[in-house]
């Protein structure tokens, strides 16, 4: 079997993870590769549902252990998954994790999953922590059942909580994504979410960018048929669609929110780009 080629790429201290430091409380040297490419669900904001409708393609087990021994070997002491959907093969993952963990004890993980792995595996959490599973990063997108409707989440706000309320008490900490300003919210959600989050005991554990996160309307994204999208006054550009809210109020505070992005650094709505 051809081993990955490692050497060719800039050493890992090139990529710096200062948000995940923060949730780490630690500098750790990390690392990045995939299990699974593609998602099996079908959100509709999602590009990788747009891509792979559906579809997911199963990395190679060896594969995946020989390229971890080898980002080891250049100095990893994190790994981060990059799969869409980390329990895109549940059980296929969990038996990479253990194997993983058994060649590399004080290697510890972040990685992707919906709120309904999560209460799916609600059992499992702790183990995954005590194998070294130190962040999950998971798509909430907005505490307002409207919006989860309308981008087929299949979940509701209340499992949003229990989801955060499970993955704090194993040891995990969630790293949270949103899309703050989409079609759905008005003026009043905005000015609530802060409650969700000191409900949620999250104030302190939300990435600056989630506050300033838009719903990136790409062409060929299925909420194009969506009919509150349709609806909207939209300006078209070569990949995409610029959108304006109904509620120009919205659109104002977003401006507001948007702060420059400074030299050297590049923003990022997760832990994966």
């Amino acid at each position: 079997m051809a081993r990955p080629r490692r050497d060719a790429a800039p050493a890992l201290s090139k990529y710096p993870q200062l948000w995940l430091t923060k949730l780490l409380e630690e500098e750790r040297l990390v690392g990045g590769l995939e299990l699974t490419r593609g998602c099996h669900h079908k959100c509709t904001y999602c590009s990788v549902f747009s891509a792979y409708e559906g579809k997911v393609v199963l990395g190679d087990v060896r594969q995946v252990l020989n390229d971890v021994d080898i980002l080891i070997d250049m100095g990893m002491e994190h790994l981060t998954f990059i799969d869409a959907e980390f329990f895109n093969a549940k059980r296929r993952s969990f038996e990479t994790l253990t194997l993983i963990h058994k060649r590399h004890p004080s290697l510890t993980y972040d990685f992707t999953t919906r709120v309904d792995h999560i209460l799916e595996v609600r059992d499992e959490l702790r183990g995954l922590y005590n194998q070294g599973v130190r962040v999950i990063t998971s798509a909430l997108e907005f505490p307002k059942n409207e919006v989860l409707k309308q981008v087929r989440k299949e979940v509701n706000v209340s499992d949003l909580k229990t989801a955060v309320r499970l993955v704090q008490n194993s040891g995990i900490v969630l790293n949270p994504t949103f899309i703050m300003f989409n079609p759905w919210v008005g003026l009043e959600d905005i000015s609530n979410f802060n409650e969700f989050l000191v409900e949620t005991n999250m104030e302190n554990s939300v990435d600056p960018i989630q506050y300033e996160t838009r719903l990136h309307l790409y062409k060929g994204s299925p909420l194009l048929e969506n009919q509150t999208i349709r609806a909207l006054k939209m300006e078209e550009h070569e990949f995409y669609y610029d959108w304006t809210h109904p509620d120009e109020r919205v659109d104002e505070l977003f401006l507001a929110s948007v702060t420059p992005v400074k030299e050297g650094t590049f923003k990022r709505c997760c832990l994966k780009c």
